[in-house]
């Protein structure tokens, strides 16, 4: 009877030990699932993230192109006002000195 009773705990030891062994196999397994799983969610984030910056750095960069474009043209325009102020007042002066180099030579 104890025979039986030693053979009957050897037995539960090794099954113990079986279980066992399939428990951590299946917990190394599960961590790289786990593992593969979270690198797969890492890289779909990280990826989702850059696609949102270059987005928004192309809608910057189309911001800043139509600003600069819209200062530019003002600034165009404010030239242009000035070069007809200038031209006005060149033209003026132009006329004064022509005056005044007719009332020079008619002096002599």
């Amino acid at each position: 009877m104890s025979e039986e009773v030693f053979e009957s705990i050897l037995e539960a030891e090794r099954r113990a030990e079986e279980i066992l062994s399939n428990a951590q196999k299946e917990a190394t397994r599960i961590e790289r699932e786990a593992e593969l799983k979270s690198r797969e969610v890492y890289e779909e984030m990280y990826k989702k993230i850059i696609d949102e910056a270059r987005r928004s750095a192309s809608k910057i960069i189309e911001q800043a192109k139509s600003e600069t474009e819209k200062e530019v043209q003002r600034m165009l325009r404010d030239m242009e006002d000035e070069i007809k102020n200038l031209r006005a007042i060149a033209e003026k002066n132009m006329g004064n000195v022509v005056k005044l180099c007719f009332q020079f030579l008619t002096k002599f």
